[in-house]
């Protein structure tokens, strides 16, 4: 039987209260992390813009529809490359302290149950390369209905930007709109059918169809039930964060105060304790389907 959610959310709290010293530099490395990739995504970003700007103010004359057309596209493919360089960096960046954090959860969780063995990683590169794989693979399997609709609005806009629409662009418009609105829905099933995928590349050493493979072997069956151990533990550990800021609308000092802590609690405890819960129902779902919870493999070095 899968663990209950009262029970996850107690064996989370368990392990923070036992093992948070342990744990506590992750979430600094990930703001810091986050912190430099948003200021190069903002500056090269701008400097994207800034050049289209400039292309645009050497015009001598007014630009026609068509010379507009061409210059968005050449500028949107410009910074789609820009975007996804952006992304597949952020991506490996945040792969490698993911693999890590998620490690150091394991090895606490073992330890707060009483384990004597201490977990051995597979220290190779290629498990790095392999959890990228995952993350990219179901990051797009994830977004593919939104995809599906900016290519119909980019085969719609031109027409829009020359002023001739035709009779085909009302369909395009609505089944892009459609395709969005299911997109919803298509990101929330994959996003909990592999939400164990990463894990096991970083735990077990899985490839990625391997991983792939048994995180959705896992959550058959119970999509609703893990979606639920998902949701419900995520928005206890995050309550006390809106709590204070909700707070910090009050006047003076008091409202800074507030807000102060509200940040340092997502900092420094709900970070923590988000990832934490998702490890525990990891190793116990590993248990109900006949597998062995959380099992490293043999560290290579």
């Amino acid at each position: 039987m899968l663990i209950t959610i009262t029970d996850l959310i107690k064996e989370t709290i368990e392990v923070y209260k036992k093992q948070w010293k342990r744990l506590i530099k992750y979430p600094l490395i990930l703001v810091f992390a986050y912190l430099v990739s948003l200021f190069v995504s903002i500056i090269i970003l701008f400097f994207v813009g800034l050049g289209g700007v400039m292309q645009l103010a050497g015009q001598e004359t007014m630009i026609d529809s068509s010379a507009f057309v061409s210059l968005f596209s050449s500028s949107f493919v410009l910074f789609a490359l820009l975007l996804a360089l952006i992304i597949f960096l952020v991506t490996l960046v945040f792969t490698a302290i993911g693999i890590a954090f998620v490690r150091a959860i394991n090895t606490a969780i073992a330890e707060t149950e009483g384990s004597t063995s201490v977990p051995t990683w597979d220290t190779q590169k290629s498990v790095l390369w392999r959890a990228v794989g995952v993350n990219l693979l179901v990051g797009l399997y994830s977004i593919v209905p939104y995809l599906a609709a900016m290519l119909l609005m980019m085969l719609a806009v031109p027409g829009v930007l020359s002023g001739d629409t035709g009779a085909g662009f009302g369909p395009l418009f609505g089944l892009s709109m459609l395709l969005m609105a299911y997109g919803f829905f298509h990101a929330l099933y994959v996003t909990v059918a592999y939400m164990f995928a990463m894990m096991d590349v970083a735990l077990k050493g899985s490839t990625i169809k391997e991983a792939m493979t048994n995180s959705k072997k896992m959550v058959k069956g119970r999509w609703w039930a893990m979606l639920f151990r998902l949701v419900i533990p995520a928005f206890v550990f995050v309550l006390p964060f809106y709590v204070f800021q909700l707070l910090a609308f009050a006047r003076g000092t008091l409202g800074v105060i507030m807000m102060m802590l509200g940040i340092l609690y997502l900092v420094f405890v709900a970070i923590i304790l988000l990832p934490t819960a998702v490890v525990v129902l990891y190793r116990k779902a590993q248990v109900t389907v006949g597998s062995t919870a959380g099992a490293p493999v043999s560290s290579t070095e």
